[in-house]
């Protein structure tokens, strides 16, 4: 017997809020397939809130509100069964980030979840990565946010390693580029913070080693485009 359903998820990230809606296929003795019906992507900047002021402002938390109740409607209209609403680390970093996620329920009637870091390596490494990867290839999966950075080693359908850094696009820009230049010390200061970081993963995931290596997100899309350019 083959069923379908409608799941939703909205992500509350550093750079935009998103709203994914997902058809869920089931039949009896095989795996779930899960298929993307929709994606909307609403540009609403809460990093730049809270790496900066320390807290996300009457404006921006009025913009997710009516998100939320946009986000709302459209999985009413797509008969969504289930949703999950999380926020990560611009809502975490932000002091009144708690405050926030009250009012928006209270508003819209959405519960937010401000989730960990490691619960948000978590969720990316339950995702079919396995799609991406070719054969029994072990793979290093790289997932550059706006304020915290997500690495993955994994193979086929098992999870190997994973963490989450605290170093991402909007919080480093922030912190080291804020006047929007590129200069040598700076740049200096940026690098020395990422290699401390890395420390925390540096042994464990290089003595596991892996095959290929994964990378998503915009930023990592623009370094490309960059490298291309450059020939």
């Amino acid at each position: 017997m083959i069923t379908f359903k409608k799941y939703g998820a909205i992500d509350i990230g550093s750079n935009a809020i998103r709203l994914l809606i997902a058809n869920v296929i089931t039949q009896d003795g095989k795996e779930p397939q899960f298929k993307k019906s929709s994606l909307v992507r609403v540009p609403i900047r809460v990093g730049e809130d809270s790496f900066v002021k320390g807290f996300i402002s009457e404006q921006n938390i009025n913009r997710i509100m009516h998100a939320i109740e946009a986000f709302k409607l459209l999985m009413k209209v797509h008969k969504v069964e289930l949703y999950r609403a999380c926020a990560t680390s611009a809502m975490r970093e932000a002091s009144n980030g708690n405050l926030v996620v009250k009012k928006i329920e209270e508003k819209t009637g959405v519960s937010i979840d401000i989730i960990s870091g490691k619960e948000e390596a978590r969720i990316i490494s339950s995702t079919d990565l396995n799609e991406l990867i070719q054969g029994d290839n072990s793979y290093l999966y790289v997932d550059v946010g706006g304020g915290s950075t997500e690495f993955i080693i994994g193979q086929k359908f098992d999870t190997l390693e994973r963490e989450s850094l605290n170093m991402g696009c909007v919080s480093m820009t922030q912190r080291y580029f804020s006047n929007g230049e590129i200069k040598a010390k700076p740049m200096r200061r940026a690098e020395i913070h990422t290699q401390q970081e890395l420390q925390v993963i540096k042994y464990r995931f290089k003595e596991l080693g892996w095959n290929l290596a994964v990378g998503a997100a915009g930023t990592l899309r623009s370094v490309e485009r960059v490298i291309r350019e450059m020939g």
